[in-house]
């Protein structure tokens, strides 16, 4: 896929596991203005990583929104 000169806001919401994972049945996108964009970036969500959200001092999963703006 080639997106190259194909700008584009994306938001996808993703739950994030207690490993900081994302999990992949939970991938959405909710927003796309560009929706080969926004298919390529909820594909690729599974890969990323992030620090996990915690309570108490422990990790726990947290459903998050991630927001894109790709430029042209």
């Amino acid at each position: 896929l080639n997106l190259k000169g194909s700008p584009g806001k994306v938001q996808l919401e993703v739950v994030v596991g207690r490993d900081g994972k994302v999990e992949p049945a939970s991938v959405r996108v909710v927003e796309a203005s560009n929706k080969a964009l926004g298919d390529a970036l909820a594909k690729s969500a599974p890969r990323m990583a992030f620090v996990p959200g915690q309570k108490g001092g422990q990790p726990v999963r947290t459903r998050v929104r991630i927001p894109f703006e790709i430029g042209g």
